[in-house]
C-alpha cells in the first residue's frame, strides 16, 4: 500500500492522519487471550456505543458500510482516533527508483 499521512503539530498536541489496512486494525483490537474476539475494553470511552444502534448517526454509518455505495466509506467515514500520552512515529524511507 502507498504511504500516505498527514501530519501536524498545534504546540499542545501532535497529530498523525494516515491510511492502515483493514487487517492491521483487527490485529491492533484482538484481545490477546482470545484471538477470535475484540478486545472491548478499547472502546468504553466510545461516545459512537454509548449512543447505541438506534441513533441516527450510528444508522446511516452502519448503512452506508452495508450499501452498494460502501466504495464511499473511506470519504464518509475515515477516522479512528487514539488518543495517547506518547506516540513514536518512524516514517519509511522512499526509495526513488529511475525507469530505464
Amino acid at each position: 500500500m502507498e504511504d500516505q499521512y498527514y501530519g501536524r503539530t498545534d504546540g499542545f498536541a501532535k497529530g498523525l492522519i494516515g491510511t492502515i489496512r483493514g487487517d492491521e486494525i483487527v490485529g491492533l483490537i484482538k484481545d490477546p487471550d482470545f484471538p477470535q474476539e475484540v478486545d472491548d475494553s478499547l472502546f468504553e470511552d466510545n461516545i459512537r456505543l454509548y449512543l447505541g444502534e438506534e441513533n441516527d448517526i450510528n444508522r446511516k454509518i452502519l448503512s452506508t458500510a452495508l450499501s452498494r455505495e460502501n466504495s464511499q466509506f473511506w470519504y464518509l467515514n475515515n477516522d479512528i482516533t487514539i488518543v495517547c500520552e506518547k506516540m513514536d512515529y518512524q516514517p519509511r524511507a522512499v526509495s526513488n527508483h529511475s525507469a530505464s
